[in-house]
């Protein structure tokens, strides 16, 4: 892990004593926030039904007014970064991506938290990259949040790795529930593979669990899904679209 300052400002450190130091994995108990989070077509409805396959939107792209997403390619830009008004970068890969860029000549902080995106494994112990790296991504996003400044994260594609670490974001910062969370991300990304990493699925919700962001279960009075999830029991491999 190596993060550097190169802001002018000194943001107010956020007290990661806040959040979770471990939370478990329950896959049937959470199943029905599972389910709707890797069935495209369920969160697709809350963006307004459209695919979007063909949509992959112009990165990087905003979350919110301080928080942005992208891959590692259009991070390069500091012509963009600098229009777009980004005073913090924030790698979710290896610290050798990118590691050219002279962010510091355009007093840009940068954080890097190598983390890996692999789902071959169905151990939820291994893996675990929001126990592993949220409290300091979250440090490094309020950081800039609090400083008035905007952050941008980012890992190859812009899909698991950043869009894990910004949905709990929305979450843990913005009040929202992960449906929801994940559902803005992945409508304003344009892609439907948007988290479509199994194991990030199961350990963001199982956050939104311990941290009271799961909202109502698909399904009943006062979710933002409304049909009910299949039986844990009667389940069927959901598999992300293809690229």
């Amino acid at each position: 892990k190596r993060c550097s300052e190169n802001s002018a400002s000194d943001p107010t450190p956020f007290d990661t004593a806040t959040l979770p130091t471990s939370w478990s994995v329950n896959k049937e108990c959470d199943w029905d926030w599972i389910w709707a989070i890797r069935s495209a077509d369920v969160l697709r409805k809350l963006g307004g039904g459209a695919s979007l396959d063909s949509l992959d939107h112009a990165l990087p792209v905003r979350i919110r007014p301080w928080l942005y997403l992208s891959d590692c390619r259009n991070v390069r830009r500091l012509g963009c970064l600098k229009s777009l008004g980004i005073t913090h970068v924030l790698n979710m890969v290896h610290p050798d991506l990118n590691h050219d860029v002279p962010y510091h000549l355009a007093n840009i902080s940068r954080c890097d938290l190598e983390a890996e995106d692999d789902e071959e494994s169905d151990d939820d112990e291994e893996q675990q990259i929001l126990h592993e790296h949220l409290a300091r991504a979250m440090q490094f996003m309020e950081g800039a949040r609090s400083g008035g400044g905007r952050v941008v994260v980012h890992c190859v594609a812009g899909i698991n790795r950043s869009g894990v670490v910004v949905a709990a974001a929305l979450m843990i910062l913005e009040g929202m529930s992960v449906l929801r969370a994940v559902a803005h991300c992945r409508r304003l990304r344009g892609h439907d593979r948007f988290l479509c990493n199994r194991k990030f699925q199961r350990e963001l919700v199982g956050l939104a669990r311990e941290i009271g962001a799961l909202g109502a279960r698909p399904g009943e009075e006062g979710s933002v899904v409304p049909q009910r999830a299949p039986d844990f029991q009667d389940r069927r491999p959901l598999r992300p679209p293809p690229i």
